[in-house]
């Protein structure tokens, strides 16, 4: 059933009621759930971006130079202001499977001091800087990893 609130909101038209009775959404961004409630439904483009993010992941041992091409368009469409964290992990990570460690280094110490905290990057600088040889850095940042993540 759709909470009065959300079935006051839209139009008398964009309602029907089902055989139960129960209000029924017609609003092709709005569709209802097992539970009646009306949930928004993602625009088409963001689908077509998260399937993209999921594809590059998946790809990411087996052709990981197509997962960093993946994640700089996703990049340059985001733009400065809003850096998706998946997009980012995914960049770093295909730069330390591509074996580019100090370019990977490089692209998250570029970052804003919040995101480079973000788990996913700290264990990709982790494992560049093992692969570089510095094994004190690679430890102090795996260190505070497991302290922060382990239960």
């Amino acid at each position: 059933m759709i909470p009065p609130s959300v079935s006051d909101a839209l139009p008398p038209h964009s309602v029907c009621h089902s055989y139960h009775r129960q209000p029924v959404a017609l609003r092709p961004e709005i569709r209802p759930n097992r539970a009646g409630y009306d949930l928004p439904v993602a625009p088409p483009q963001l689908s077509v971006q998260k399937k993209a993010m999921t594809y590059a992941f998946q790809q990411l041992k087996n052709n990981p130079g197509g997962a960093l091409q993946i994640a700089d368009k996703q990049l340059a469409q985001a733009g400065d202001a809003d850096l998706p964290f998946n997009t980012l992990t995914l960049k770093a990570r295909a730069l330390v499977e591509l074996k580019r460690y100090n370019q990977c280094l490089s692209f998250i110490n570029k970052l804003p001091c919040k995101l480079q905290s973000e788990k996913g990057l700290c264990l990709a600088k982790g494992r560049a800087l093992q692969e570089l040889g510095r094994l004190p850095e690679a430890l102090d940042i795996f260190r505070q990893l497991y302290d922060k993540y382990s239960a």
